[in-house]
């Protein structure tokens, strides 16, 4: 397990975490291209997408951050959230806000 700083030294990928109704975290893989669910609070986790996650996650994590936000409907359905993390990087803004 690393703290951020950490992480960010050992090339631990950093994803945003925003929470679900129930207060977990849900952070969208970057890999799979999937929203993976995990328990709340900043720190190292395992994709669920373990079968292949060494080829993209060589520390075999991620660190989740917390944005502060709320998950919506928008964000979970797959294709929109693609779309929109598409637009975000095309004007250079770090995370889309809705």
């Amino acid at each position: 397990m690393y703290n951020e700083k950490e992480a960010i030294e050992a090339g631990v990928p950093i994803l945003p975490a925003y929470e679900d109704k129930n207060g977990e975290y849900v952070v969208f893989c970057t890999f799979c291209g999937q929203w993976h669910h995990h328990s709340r609070g900043d720190g190292t986790r395992v994709p669920h997408c373990e079968s292949k996650r060494k080829l993209h996650y060589p520390q075999g994590q991620y660190y989740l951050k917390s944005t502060g936000q709320s998950v919506t409907e928008d964000m979970l359905n797959v294709k929109k959230y693609r779309k929109m993390l598409k637009e975000a990087n095309e004007t250079q803004i770090e995370e889309p806000k809705l």
